[in-house]
Formats: C-alpha cells, sequence, structure tokens
C-alpha cells in the first residue's frame, strides 16, 4: 500500500479515536464499546469504524450530500458489517 493511502487510513484511526475519547458523537463510543464485547479487539474495532467514516466522507465528496448524523448512526449500528 503507497504512503498516501497509508497516512489516509492513519487519520481516518485517528478522527475515529477522537470521537471515542470525546464520546462525540456519542454512537461512536457505543459501537467501540459493543465491538469489543463482542471479541473485537481495539485496534480491529477502529479499523471497521474508520470504514463507516470512509464511507461517510464518500457520500459528502462524491455525491455531494451533507453529512447526515442519522446515516452514520445507522452504519455504525450495522457493524461489523460494512457499508456497501
Amino acid at each position: 500500500m503507497n504512503t498516501t493511502a497509508n497516512q489516509i487510513r492513519e487519520g481516518m484511526i485517528e478522527a475515529i479515536t477522537t470521537q471515542i475519547e470525546t464520546n462525540n458523537p456519542a454512537i461512536s463510543r457505543a459501537t467501540f464499546e459493543r465491538l469489543q464485547q463482542n471479541g473485537f479487539d481495539s485496534n480491529e474495532a477502529k479499523r471497521l469504524m474508520a470504514n463507516v467514516l470512509a464511507h461517510e466522507m464518500f457520500m459528502i465528496n462524491t455525491h455531494n450530500q451533507d453529512y447526515d448524523p442519522n446515516r452514520y448512526a445507522a452504519l455504525m449500528e450495522q457493524l461489523p458489517r460494512l457499508p456497501s
């Protein structure tokens, strides 16, 4: 994987970590705790959650949509099933 992709991935993980630590949005901490209770380690849980963040950013940038906290929460609640 190239350096740019790694930097983007690391940025997504950092953003998820901040969401968990600040409990903003609250769905992030709840999802993190639920995934850990279901056997995912911290890194894997954050990686799964970063996929949801990436999906939401894709919807904003590619489809010119506003951030949708309800969509974001619904996708978090579906984890570990990844968004499609």
